[in-house]
């Protein structure tokens, strides 16, 4: 079981983030610069960090990839079936980008930050590149990169349903 502890600490007036990872007898410390001299802002941006890992299901470092996999396609399936009607509106474009964007942001600061495994690392890279294929569809009306994603799950599941199918000599 990891014990972790994130806690928030300034330096020359800058707040950083820290995340301490307890093991048996190893303990491991990462610190990320949150560039604000403002307390309310630096909790703010540890508590998006945590979130953004949290919101797409890498904040458990024994999830395997495959789990955490599924999830990222019912988020594009999600993306794919999910009518967009109040694009028309005014702003309604950039906050859906904005959101988009942010979660994007705080993946990669998870990414530079956070104590992570290496199917951790995998997933977070793709859910980025998801990410970016969600706001391609809002931006520019173009769902194809988000249709290959689920397709190649497709085909993995039918490769797979195949082996299964054939004999074993």
């Amino acid at each position: 079981m990891l014990n972790s502890y994130t806690y928030l600490y300034q330096r020359n007036g800058v707040y950083y983030f820290r995340l301490r990872v307890r093991q048996s007898n190893n303990d491991r410390m990462t610190s990320v610069s949150l560039r604000t001299k403002d307390r309310r802002t630096a909790m703010a941006h540890s508590r998006h960090i945590k979130a953004a890992l949290k919101a797409i299901h890498a904040d458990n470092p024994k999830a395997s990839y495959e789990d955490m996999r599924k999830h990222l396609r019912d988020i594009a399936e999600w993306e794919l079936s999910t009518g967009r009607s109040d694009l028309f509106e005014p702003d309604m474009r950039d906050i859906y980008r904005d959101q988009y964007g942010e979660l994007g942001e705080n993946l990669t600061d998870a990414l530079a930050s956070e104590p992570l495994s290496i199917d951790q690392h995998r997933y977070i890279n793709e859910a980025l590149k998801v990410l970016k294929a969600c706001m391609k569809r809002i931006e520019a009306g173009d769902s194809q990169s988000l249709i290959d994603y689920v397709d190649r799950f497709d085909d993995i599941d039918r490769q797979d349903d195949q082996a299964s199918a054939s004999p074993i000599c």
